[in-house]
């Protein structure tokens, strides 16, 4: 395992923290498939659930940020925004390129760092936040 959730990436709020857990074990198991070649069928079969997921993903954060009026609303949209284009470039650049082993770890590692960047940092403020909404 490459890749594996940890207590200190919740957010508070059970229905994100299931999705990052879902999340990080699809990213794990995309890094599985590169360091062990699994093959370029299995390794786009998984950008593509990525790309699907983490837009679904997206989508229920930001119904939580608008129905609880989320001050950082605008500039999380923003970084969800710009992380679906990276997703998508560089699946692009996959489907064109092939199998390069540099180029698929470049992948793993982008998703890797923003992943747990993303948690700890901008989803742990809004979690924060959301928290005490949703509590309430």
């Amino acid at each position: 395992m490459v890749f594996e959730w940890k207590d200190s990436l919740s957010v508070g709020v059970e229905e994100i923290d299931d999705q990052h857990k879902e999340l990080i074990k699809r990213v794990d198991d995309l890094a599985t498939s590169i360091q062990k070649n699994k093959g370029r069928d299995r390794i786009f079969h998984l950008l593509n659930f990525m790309e699907d997921y983490t837009e679904f993903h997206f989508q229920s954060e930001e119904k939580y940020m608008e129905r609880f009026d989320y001050p950082g609303t605008d500039d999380h949209r923003g970084e969800h925004l710009r992380f679906m284009d990276v997703v998508a470039r560089l699946k692009g650049k996959f489907k064109e390129k092939g199998r390069r082993e540099d180029f698929a770890m470049e992948i793993q590692q982008f998703l890797i760092d923003w992943l747990i960047l993303h948690i700890q940092n901008t989803d742990s403020e809004m979690g924060a936040f959301l928290k005490e909404k949703v509590d309430e």
